[in-house]
């Protein structure tokens, strides 16, 4: 079996990539953590869940060093776009520093190794309407610090496969949606509030800001195995777009939550939450990735959003029932 590493295992898309990967059972899953806590969370063999800060140059090398992994999925990131600009540094300083660690280990311990590193479509930043669907040659234009240190995470990779030829893979992913995502992005805020009213937590009234606005929006478990695929597949030195190739409106998001909801809730515009300057419809352009590998979502969107209902519901009453 290949041996795979995953960074960030226990979050929202490390964790479904775990799942996916040891479901196929031809790869041994390795996972990198920062805390005992995410250990336990991680869905890998508790033997196989390495506690280590990879701010930490010295830790991040003796990781590797313990899995020696062919396969580096690097998804371990700051990843909230708009609240970066609260700690510009400490989100650039997070996301690029973990990277160059996790490079220079590879050189020295697993140069062999083949690296995916997960981007970001906030890489393109604003735009404009001959640019939709968007490419991967599209000039990069990032609007927030997070987008900018997703930058920098690719020019860092290009530059380390230049000059010490390591393998390695850059993906753009677009809006992934599903189970287990953290608050902070449109379908599990709309989720949240939604089954904090169906638990009487409370009033039966949510707030949105501007649902016009059309994103990409993919299944997070569709993500997990393009990366799989990706990675295998892949060309060295090539980024691609990871997405479903379709506009879908938040208003169609939080349609699909409310048609799961159950009870009535009432939908409140609140002027706090809108984005004047924000592109108004993202689309990704995913004809490198399927040329390659022949993927294309296969989850449906309906029941995704179900699922996530199910989830935040799990997660509230949970949260409820140890308060108690």
């Amino acid at each position: 079996m290949k041996r795979a590493l995953i960074t960030g295992v226990a979050g929202f898309a490390g964790s479904h990539l775990a799942d996916h990967l040891r479901a196929i059972g031809q790869y041994d899953v390795f996972g990198i953590v920062q805390s005992p806590e995410d250990a336990a969370a991680a869905p890998i063999s508790p033997d196989r869940a390495i506690i280590a800060d990879l701010i930490d140059p010295v830790a991040t090398r003796k990781a590797i060093e313990r899995c020696e992994p062919e396969l580096v999925f690097h998804l371990a990131a700051m990843a909230w776009s708009a609240a970066s600009w609260n700690d510009p540094w400490g989100v650039m300083e997070n996301n690029v520093r973990a990277q160059t660690n996790i490079l220079e280990a590879l050189t020295v311990v697993a140069p062999q190794a083949r690296l995916l590193i997960v981007s970001s479509a906030e890489v393109y930043g604003k735009l404009k309407p001959n640019e939709i669907p968007v490419g991967e040659e599209t000039p990069l234009r990032p609007a927030t610090p997070y987008a900018a240190s997703k930058v920098a995470q690719e020019m860092m990779g290009i530059a380390f496969a230049e000059a010490k030829g390591l393998e390695i893979i850059r993906v753009r992913p677009f809006n992934h949606i599903g189970p287990r995502q953290k608050p902070g992005f449109v379908a599990t805020d709309f989720a949240k509030q939604i089954a904090s009213a169906e638990l009487g937590l409370k009033p039966p009234i949510i707030r949105v800001g501007n649902l016009d606005v059309e994103r990409d929006f993919t299944d997070v478990r569709d993500i997990a195995k393009a990366y799989r695929l990706i990675i295998e597949e892949g060309q060295p030195g090539d980024v691609y777009n990871i997405g479903s190739g379709r506009a879908i409106s938040v208003q169609k998001i939080l349609d699909g939550l409310l048609r799961a909801a159950q009870i009535e809730i009432e939908v409140e515009k609140d002027p706090a939450l809108q984005r004047p300057a924000e592109t108004p419809r993202v689309v990704a352009n995913i004809s490198r990735m399927r040329a390659v590998t022949s993927w294309s979502p296969e989850r449906d969107l309906m029941q995704t959003l179900a699922e996530v209902m199910d989830d935040w519901r799990d997660r509230l009453q949970e949260k409820t029932r140890v308060a108690t």
